[in-house]
This record gives structure tokens, C-alpha cells and sequence, in this order.
């Protein structure tokens, strides 16, 4: 027949991208060939999760674990794309997961990740693919408030003009600024479908939702509702017994009757999971990266550190002093921060499904006030905005980037109380083939290996492919590949930062930098700080992907009257001359080292506290070392 055709193409394709000899491009091209599959036939999405389920029940008890992170991303992530699959079929993936939980990491933390995600799907099908759509195209609503923001920096001293300019058209085309109408009707037509399932007429669903027009926002709001109920309180959206929570239900009766044809049979209309929205930047400014940060940090309504954007505009004071007696549901009273003498707090639920975080203890300075019912959604939205930063440049990023985060930190900790936490992802795309960051995490992870590190081939190719491309309908794949990177790749490797002090023979005063170190070599073409007469001698200080030194503290001073040259990251940019003396130290962490540990060194849960500051670079395995 044919689905066992399909099924017997799907085999034979996941089987090649998990075999070994298989080149590492060709498995990153077979599995987007495999989400492609799925995503233009919705059908196929049903067969494609069988044979990984299959695929994943095999692998589960050997001893070669390397199969088991493909198939664990592979599969969520056609979940994601699919919202009518049985929930027979939903249980086994969720099964076959749970069983990964004895295994060691990082196969457990993943499974654990997508578990929950999995039971959420379970009870409220389409619901993942709701908050996603919302959270990366920022759907405004009331009910699911977390954002996300793509941002991508890319290097104009690695990328030429045609090449980035390609690359921008590339990432703006994949995901056009269509109309909130248009990611709403995709919303309800995902959730809609998920919910008729086999008795589900497509085309003739889609138009209904055409016919709408703008009341289609009516609608959507009122999905929204319904879903994040059902999310909250673990009650499927079909047994609502609230007379405003049948919304969902009506709809699929509305919807059933018009979509009542015997004749033909089960027919889905495509509802593609749009590529998040891109915003695409040449890093030609050391600040800009930091300024797009903090800028999703800053609360609208700050104005001085006293209004602190408490509700209505209050002032801090006139919030504290503010009685809210007589108020219906009362009043429930928060500490919003403790101190480091453990006093109590009581947080409001910040529980975020599938975008939660795991909590970071931090002693910050501690005001209590009381909160009313409706000004819950003002403290929840502290967690709520998701900042991803994508990369694209050489192994001179790294540099730059330990440069920025120390920054952003170091403002954090200057506006503690008056600017709202972000949560930071950051991603490293290479837009060169062999470079030392993309093959230092692709050693780390051979999945990243298949999926990142083959557009290092891929991008510079761009250029030319996109100006003799005469394609009606191009493909898309840097922004599917990008796509699925931001999307599944969140387990992160951390890159130690340090402190170097250097004093110049120019500058009586010493200069502080940070940076993403380890001494790889002394000096220029092998040569070394033991010739001190050669006039062109560099120390570099550059990443070390390697365990060759394992020291934290170095100190270095030229005796005789002569200097030397440091260059930082192998960034020419960050040269720095006529060097007398440089010390190097790891970097401390503004924010965790903004409190004073009171009079005793030590004392306290302080003392357990990691102060030292880490980048993180995102893939999809992680680094537990």
C-alpha cells in the first residue's frame, strides 16, 4: 500500500542518518528531509513517529547511547509539528521516554524535559505548538504572556557583503512579517484539527476559518483561555463543565458539522510550524549586543530606581503604604527577594510548562509588599521573556562574547531593582568550514556535529546559490536548520571566563579586560617570551580546546626595561601593546558578587555559591563535566 511505501522510505532514511559511516552533512540533510516530510503531508508525521518509536525501543537497552539523542530531538520535534496523533501512540513516546530516565546524563535530563512536555500534550493536544507560535511572534494575550526574541549577529569581518546580505533575504523570506490574523488562524487551525481528528475535513476548515475575518481574534483568545486551563488545572479541554470554558468544545461541534462530508474521508490541511521571527544584525558595534539585551530587560514603566514599574505607577513607597482592604479574594502577601540570612519568602506559582527554568538561588536585597489577585501577572512576568542570540562568525565570537556577557552582568548588577531578569540563550552557527569553537562542540556533540557544523560548508555557498536560484519555492534550510536549533538545542556547554590585568608601559594605570581564555603558545611564529629582543613578539592568549593547562592564577612581568604584546581570543582587534606586566584570574560574577558576605568570610550559604562567571553556548547534548 501506499503508507507502507512511505513507511518503508521514512526506514530506510532514518537508518542512514543514524549510521556511523554516513557523512556528518548528510545526517543534518536527512533529518530536515524527514521533519520537511511531515510538515508538507501531515499524515506522514504519524508514520514518522512509529518507526523512530520503533527505532528508539531498539536502541534504548544497548550499550551505544549515540542513537539515543537523534531520536529523542527527531521525534519531539514532529511532535511539536503535529497536533493529530493519537493518544494510544502519544503514550508510547511518552513511555519509551520515561524509561530514559535511568540512564545517565545527558539522556535523562533531556527525556525529563520532554516528558513533561509530552504530558502536557497528552491532556491538551496542539497546546505546544500554541505557546510556541505565541512565544516566538509575541501574540499578544492575556493568559500565556512569555516571549521570545531571536536575535542574530553576525560578523562583517568574516561574512563579505553578498554573503550576509544572502543570509538576511534567506532568514526574512523563511518567515515573512505576515499579519497577526494569519499565525492566529494557524493557531486555531492546528488546535482545531488536533481535536476532530479523523472526522476533520481540512480545506474545508481552513476556509471556515478564512470566512471569519478579523473575528478570528475573538476566537483565538478564547482558545487561548481554554488551552492554558486545561494546562493549569490537568483537565482535558473536552471536559470543561464551566460554561466559558466550552469554547473549544463548541468550536469542534461548529466545525464538525461543516466539515460532515462522508465522501472525503479524513483530509488535513497543512498547518506548518512558522519559522520564529528573526531579527537579523552585522556586529559592527561592540555595544550592540548588550544594549538589545538589557533593552528586553528594562521594565516600561522605570523612570528612577524608586518606581521600581510596581503596578499602576505607584511609587515603591505608596505600593508598600497602599491598603487594599475590602478588595474581593483579599490580599496575599509576597517577598519578591530574600536576604542572606534565610529570612521567609513566598513566591507566587511561576511554573512555566514547557519554558520553565530551573531555579538559581541568588541573595538579593529583600522588600515585602502586598500583592492584589490581579497584579499577579506584574511578578510572573519576571521569567517571562526568553532572549535568544545566535552567532555567526568565527572562533574570534567567543572573545567578543565573554566581553558582552561580562557587561551585561556587570549592568544587572547595577540596576538589580529596578530592571527585570531576561533569560539569556546564546547560539554559535559557523559560517566557516574547520574552525576550533564548531569543532571543539561537535566533539562534545556529535548531534550539533550533524546539524550546526555542516552550514559552516552550507553558508558560504549561500551567496551564489541565492543569485542563480530562479526556485518559485526555495527550501529554506538555513532557517529550518536554525529553527530547529533554537528550538531543541538547549542543553549548554560552559566556556570558563577570566580576568586579565595589564599594565602598559604607555599607562601607569592597569587595564582590565574579560576574556575566554587558556595560553595556547607563547609568542609569534614560535617565538617566545625567552627572546625578549625581537621587537614583533605576542603573547597570545587565546580558547584552548584542551586539557593542556590546568591553572586558574597566572602572573607575568617583564624585570629588564622592555614590553611585549597581548592579543586576546586571536582577535587581532583585541591587540594590545607595549605590555609590561599582566596578571590573569577568573572572572567573578557581578550579580553573584554585588553582596557583601558580611563581617566573617565565608559564613552563610554564600560560601557554597559559585561566584566564577561562565558563558553558555547552547547544543543539544550539553556538557555535565
Amino acid at each position: 500500500s501506499m503508507s507502507t511505501a512511505v513507511e518503508s522510505s521514512m526506514y530506510n532514511n532514518i537508518q542512514a542518518m543514524l549510521r556511523q559511516a554516513a557523512s556528518s552533512c548528510n545526517r543534518g540533510m536527512l533529518r530536515w528531509t524527514l521533519h520537511k516530510k511531515a510538515e508538507k503531508e501531515p499524515s506522514n508525521s504519524i508514520l514518522l513517529i512509529r518507526v523512530l518509536v520503533k527505532e528508539l525501543e531498539k536502541v534504548e537497552g544497548l550499550d551505544n547511547n549515540m542513537h539515543i539523542i537523534p531520536l529523542l530531538h527527531t521525534i519531539f520535534y514532529v511532535i511539536i509539528q503535529s497536533g493529530h496523533i493519537s493518544g494510544n501512540l502519544l503514550q508510547r513516546v511518552y513511555e519509551c521516554f520515561k524509561r530514559l530516565l535511568t540512564h545517565p546524563e545527558p539522556y535523562c535530563t533531556i527525556a525529563l524535559k520532554y516528558i513533561r512536555s509530552m504530558k502536557m500534550e497528552q491532556i491538551t493536544p496542539g497546546a505546544l505548538y500554541l505557546r510556541r507560535v505565541i512565544a516566538e511572534h509575541s501574540l499578544t494575550n492575556k493568559y500565556f504572556p512569555h516571549q521570545e526574541k531571536v536575535v542574530v549577529f553576525a560578523d562583517p569581518a568574516v561574512l563579505s557583503r553578498a554573503l550576509w546580505q544572502a543570509v538576511r533575504a534567506d532568514l526574512e523570506q523563511a518567515c515573512p512579517s505576515s499579519d497577526t490574523l494569519t499565525k492566529q488562524r494557524l493557531v486555531l487551525l492546528h488546535i482545531l484539527q488536533a481535536g476532530l481528528l479523523k472526522t476533520c475535513n481540512g480545506p474545508i476548515l481552513t476556509q471556515a476559518l478564512e470566512d471569519l475575518g478579523e473575528d478570528v481574534e475573538q476566537f483565538f483568545q478564547e482558545v487561548v483561555l481554554a488551552v492554558e486551563h486545561s494546562v493549569e488545572n490537568h483537565v482535558s479541554v473536552m471536559r470543561h463543565s464551566d460554561s466559558d470554558k466550552q469554547v473549544i468544545h463548541s468550536l469542534l461541534c461548529y466545525f464538525s458539522s461543516l466539515c460532515a462530508d462522508p465522501k472525503a474521508g479524513d483530509i488535513l490541511s497543512n498547518a506548518p510550524l512558522p519559522s520564529p521571527a528573526i531579527n537579523f544584525h552585522l556586529w559592527t558595534n561592540e555595544e550592540e549586543l548588550c544594549e538589545s539585551t538589557l533593552k528586553n530587560n528594562q521594565k516600561p514603566t522605570v523612570h528612577c530606581p524608586t518606581s521600581l514599574c510596581l503596578p499602576g505607577n505607584l511609587s515603591f513607597r505608596q505600593y508598600v503604604n497602599q491598603e487594599d482592604e475590602g478588595e474581593e479574594g483579599g490580599s496575599k502577601r509576597v517577598s519578591l527577594q530574600s536576604d542572606e540570612n534565610g529570612k521567609e519568602k513566598e513566591l507566587p506559582d511561576m511554573e512555566m510548562g514547557e519554558h520553565s527554568k530551573p531555579f538559581t538561588l541568588s541573595w538579593l536585597p529583600c522588600f515585602r509588599v502586598k500583592v492584589k489577585q490581579q497584579d499577579h501577572m506584574w511578578i510572573k512576568e519576571e521569567q517571562n521573556h526568553t532572549v535568544h542570540i545566535v552567532m555567526m562568525g568565527d572562533d574570534r565570537v567567543l572573545g567578543r562574547l565573554a566581553k558582552a556577557l561580562y557587561y551585561i552582568r556587570k549592568q544587572e548588577a547595577k540596576q538589580i531593582m529596578s530592571t527585570k531578569r531576561v533569560n539569556l540563550e546564546i547560539y554559535y552557527v559557523p559560517v566557516q568550514n574547520n574552525l576550533s569553537l564548531a569543532l571543539f562542540l561537535g566533539k562534545i556533540d556529535p548531534w550539533y556535529e550533524s546539524n550546526i557544523n555542516s552550514l559552516g560548508i552550507v553558508i558560504p555557498k549561500l551567496a551564489v546559490t541565492s543569485s542563480h536560484s530562479r526556485s518559485s519555492e526555495p527550501n529554506h534550510f538555513l532557517a529550518d536548520v536554525l529553527s530547529y536549533y533554537l528550538r531543541c538545542g538547549l542543553q549548554p556547554v560552559y566556556f570558563p571566563l577570566y580576568s586579565v590585568k595589564v599594565r602598559c608601559f604607555t599607562n601607569p594605570d592597569s587595564l582590565q579586560f574579560c576574556f575566554c581564555p587558556s595560553i595556547k603558545h607563547f609568542g609569534a611564529s614560535g617565538t617566545g617570551l625567552e627572546t625578549p629582543n625581537q621587537p614583533n613578539r605576542v603573547l597570545y592568549v587565546t580558547p584552548l580546546f584542551s586539557q593542556e593547562i590546568r591553572t586558574q592564577n597566572i602572573s607575568i612581568r617583564i624585570l629588564e626595561d622592555k614590553t611585549f604584546n597581548v592579543c586576546l581570543d586571536k582577535d587581532y582587534r583585541r591587540t594590545y601593546t607595549n605590555v609590561q606586566s599582566m596578571e590573569i584570574s577568573p572572572c567573578l560574577d557581578p550579580v553573584n558578587c554585588i553582596q557583601t558576605i558580611s563581617k566573617s568570610e565565608g559564613t552563610g550559604l554564600s560560601k557554597y555559591f559559585c561566584k566564577s562567571l561562565h558563558l553558555p553556548i547552547n547544543t543539544f547534548t550539553g556538557s555535565h563535566h
